[in-house]
């Protein structure tokens, strides 16, 4: 027959009671804590890379775009000094185009023995010199301008009697209705 061996066993029974428990359980989870904090410091030492080459690579294209720019900055100048110059180019066409209009209706209005001296014109304003034979001539023609429907004020800016020619010297200046 067989003999059965007795084990002895030298050690008490393994039994844990729950405080060995909860730290087993709080050391196991300590540990995977750890390891998750370690991780994730690491990922974002390695993605703090990614962001230096990144930040040097914005660097780069703004030294490369500044450069561009200062090469390109005689150009910009020529360019908004010629379309400034067009702009007021308009501004002259406009006046241009409404000069002979204005001149031939004020020249309607100078008396027989008057002259126009000068004239000069501004987008809303007519700048004038006329000499006359008489004052009667003068008034006439004051008395005109003030009736034209295209004068909306007249400023006698200077008027003269020159004794050695005779004549009556006017100086005015005409602003006109905007239209």
């Amino acid at each position: 027959m067989k003999e059965k061996f007795k084990s002895i066993n030298l050690l008490r029974e393994k039994r844990l009671d729950t405080i060995d428990e909860i730290i087993n359980w709080a050391l196991s989870i300590g540990r995977l804590i750890i390891i998750l904090t370690e991780v994730i410091a690491l990922s974002a030492f390695l993605y703090r890379f990614s962001l230096d080459r990144k930040l040097i690579d914005l660097h780069d294209k703004i030294s490369q775009k500044q450069t561009i720019l200062k090469l390109l900055k005689p150009n910009e100048e020529k360019f908004r000094n010629l379309q400034a110059r067009t702009y007021e180019d308009t501004g002259l066409e406009e006046i241009a185009a409404k000069t002979p209009k204005t001149l031939k209706e004020i020249l309607s209005y100078v008396p027989q023995d008057s002259s126009l001296a000068s004239f000069s014109m501004s987008k809303d304003s007519v700048r004038l010199e006329t000499s006359s034979q008489s004052v009667s001539s003068a008034k006439t023609f004051l008395k005109t301008l003030k009736a034209s429907p295209i004068i909306e004020s007249i400023s006698l800016d200077r008027i003269e009697n020159r004794a050695s020619t005779g004549k009556i010297v006017l100086i005015l200046t005409l602003e006109l209705k905007k239209n």
